[in-house]
């Protein structure tokens, strides 16, 4: 006796391709509010400087005032299995900003710049050397149940700002 099919079947690569379509296109960063992202953007440059270094000071405060939580991971949907730390939104935008600063400075090759940069930080001694916790993440696709995505373990990024443009100096 022969059976006959009903359906084809269908290769778990035909699910998945499928249900990707269905999600949509795959966007990790940024992980902050996209209309902050965008305004972060705007400062990301050698003449906002100064303003992204007020931004940095603002959510340092911020972040210290509301810290995220630790979150007991479920493996089934790719969490890690001993769980993770959730960065609240203060913490993911003082990271970017964070990493931002870093980017304007290395991208320093002037010496009126950089002697600009070190006047600006020379306004505030806490800005001699920034500390914060780098976030990157990554997404998990789970057939059936959708996009996760998870924070990797925080990287503590102490950067002595003063001294990295010193250096920049010397060598221009």
């Amino acid at each position: 006796m022969r059976f006959k099919k009903e359906k084809e079947e269908i290769t778990l690569e035909e699910i998945y391709r499928e249900a990707r379509e269905k999600e949509g296109p795959v966007i990790i960063p940024p992980q902050i509010n996209h209309d902050y992202w965008q305004k972060l953007q705007t400062l990301v440059s050698t003449a906002a400087f100064g303003e992204l270094l007020k931004e940095f000071l603002t959510y340092k405060q911020k972040a210290e005032e509301n810290p995220g939580e630790f979150i007991e991971g479920n493996p089934i949907l790719g969490a890690p299995f001993e769980g993770y730390y959730k960065p609240s939104e203060e913490e993911k935008r003082l990271s970017e900003i964070g990493m931002a600063i870093g980017l304007v400075i290395q991208s320093c090759h002037l010496q009126e710049e950089c002697k600009k940069f070190l006047k600006e930080i020379n306004k505030e001694q806490s800005l001699e050397i920034i500390e914060f916790i780098q976030y990157n993440f990554y997404y998990v696709d789970v057939v059936g149940s959708g996009r996760f995505i998870y924070p990797y373990k925080g990287i503590p990024l102490k950067i002595s700002l003063k001294k990295r443009l010193e250096e920049i100096l010397k060598s221009l």
